[in-house]
Order: structure tokens, then sequence, then C-alpha cells
């Protein structure tokens, strides 16, 4: 019987490239949700209403980015300049795009 513990490791081109895609589908994966899912797919400076839970409404936000890692959706506040709305987009029950 063979010893996998003892077995080396393949570091060729696409090995290594199969590992990185692997990597990405798990981070992908981590946002789960049609919400995380639609911000995924939406084009920076977008404005979205934002519905939490209960469907309170965050107003008018403009849509800046999501971090796959953490799955904060980062909006800005056209009403307050300079302020940036972080949300948890597995959080979100709503958008609208407007």
């Amino acid at each position: 019987m063979e010893n996998y513990s003892n077995k080396k490791h393949c570091s060729c081109d696409k090995c290594e490239q199969n590992k990185k895609d692997e990597k990405q589908k798990e981070v992908v994966n981590h946002c789960k949700g049609c919400i995380c899912d639609q911000l995924r797919h939406l084009q920076m400076n977008t404005t979205v209403n934002v519905y939490l839970a209960g469907f309170n409404e965050l107003g008018a936000l403009v849509f800046l980015s999501l971090d796959e890692e953490t799955c904060c959706a980062l909006f800005s506040d056209p009403a307050v300049p300079g302020t940036v709305v972080i949300v948890d987009c597995r959080s979100i029950q709503a958008i609208r795009i407007a």
C-alpha cells in the first residue's frame, strides 16, 4: 500500500492554475445568495435602493464594490458626500436598481 503522506505535490503550471481556480471557486461560493450574486455582476457606480430585514430601506446608494472574501458590499451615499456604507451582502433582503 502506498503512503500518501510521502507523496510529492506537483507544482507544474497546469496544477498550480488548477489550485488557483479551486481557491477562486471557494471564495466566490463563500458569498452565497441572490443579492450577493446580483452585486457580483452589478456595474460599479450603479444607483440602487438597499433594503435590509423588515424592508428597512437604507435609501438610494451608489454601488462601489463587493469584497468576495468578506462579503462586504460598499456603497456611497450621495446624500452625505464622502461617506461609505458597508453592508454584508448576505444581510440584504432586496435591492432596487435605478
